[in-house]
């Protein structure tokens, strides 16, 4: 996080339309609401950012989590619960099963949304529904500038400028939660992403 001058309420953007995203905001939130503290937060999001294909794997403690930030989780869901796990190397095929049925696989396959698009806009959802202002353009830039002499405190106010889609608009904080891809690394000179690891293929049973 890119702190910039201090204002009342503090203005944070959260670039990024993801999983990451959503959640970040609803964190800050909720971190705002336990220390009283006033926000006002943007999620600046393309459309390239929404596509989270394939299922997603909720377990016990993924649910407390999103219960914890204020999301419903929808019951049906419930209806995936994971039973095994079956490994296919070439013609060979293990099946591990997987019986306390405590996780479960969130896909709407094969004529549904995907998993991650179900869980990523019910945070989105829930963050909206909190306060949280959604901006459907592509961030091009990420600045520091001096805030104009007698400038209200409001959108005009803190020195970090972001520009996205012709437009440019002031913050106090910025947040980069674009996951694995290359934005971070356009808007952050020197930023370096997570490392990604090599999987294995594999079925999920439910």
């Amino acid at each position: 996080m890119a702190k910039a001058a201090t204002q009342r309420p503090d203005r944070v953007a959260i670039v990024g339309g993801g999983i990451a995203g959503a959640a970040t905001a609803l964190g800050l939130q909720r971190a705002a609401r336990t220390h009283q503290r006033a926000l006002e937060i943007a999620i600046l999001t393309a459309a390239a950012d929404d596509v989270d294909e394939g299922p997603l794997l909720l377990t016990a403690e993924c649910r407390a989590r999103l219960a914890a930030l204020g999301c419903r989780v929808p019951a049906s869901w419930r209806e995936g619960a994971m039973a095994g796990i079956e490994i296919i190397g070439g013609t060979t095929r293990r099946r591990l099963p997987y019986p306390d049925g405590s996780t479960w696989v969130v896909d709407g396959f094969p004529t549904g949304p995907s998993g991650r698009s179900l869980v990523r806009d019910l945070l989105f959802s829930t963050a909206h529904t909190h306060g949280a202002r959604v901006i459907r353009r592509r961030v091009s830039a990420l600045e520091r500038m001096a805030p104009l002499a007698g400038m209200p405190v409001g959108r005009g106010a803190g020195d970090l400028v972001i520009r996205s889609g012709g437009a440019a608009e002031r913050f106090d904080y910025a947040v980069i939660a674009t996951g694995t891809g290359t934005a971070g690394s356009q808007l952050l000179p020197g930023h370096q992403p997570p490392p990604l690891l090599h999987g294995a293929q594999a079925r999920l049973l439910t």
